[in-house]
């Protein structure tokens, strides 16, 4: 083996060894990411209170798979009859995934090539039109 190869598996030995939790992740996330960029961010944070970091928070980077993903996260959710909700918890799992490989705190992102069909379906737009009452509203509000 030439230097360079062993040094790279040294250092990939010693990522995988100091390897955080995704609760470490999340919260770096939420702190650099979710709270830089965001006006609400309460239903983001809710969103990792309630449905992801008390059933994956534990598990070491290295260490969680696209199927504890499901089986833990998304498939209860989706049980529940949330499936908008399911979507949207998939669509931050990625962003935090995405961040945690763009802070090289994680290989790679297990969930990346998951689709919405996959997990909630797809969302059909409701077409609503304003009761009497609103449109009162909306007129008394314009300028």
């Amino acid at each position: 083996m030439t230097f360079f190869y062993k040094k790279k598996a040294a250092l990939i030995e010693k990522q995988e060894s100091t390897s955080p939790t995704i609760a470490v992740l999340a919260n770096e996330f939420i702190e650099r990411d979710i709270k830089a960029n965001r006006k609400d961010v309460h239903p983001v944070i809710r969103m990792f209170e309630k449905d992801i970091l008390l059933f994956i928070g534990n598990y070491k980077l290295k260490e969680i798979t696209r199927r504890e993903i499901f089986k833990k996260v998304l498939d209860p959710i989706t049980d529940r009859g949330a499936k908008t909700q399911a979507n949207k918890t998939l669509y931050i799992l990625k962003q935090m995934f995405n961040f945690g490989v763009e802070r090289d705190l994680i290989q790679g992102n297990p969930i990346s090539t998951v689709k919405k069909k996959s997990v909630g379906g797809l969302e059909k737009s409701r077409t609503r039109a304003l009761e009497f009452d609103e449109v009162i509203q909306v007129f008394d509000r314009l300028p």
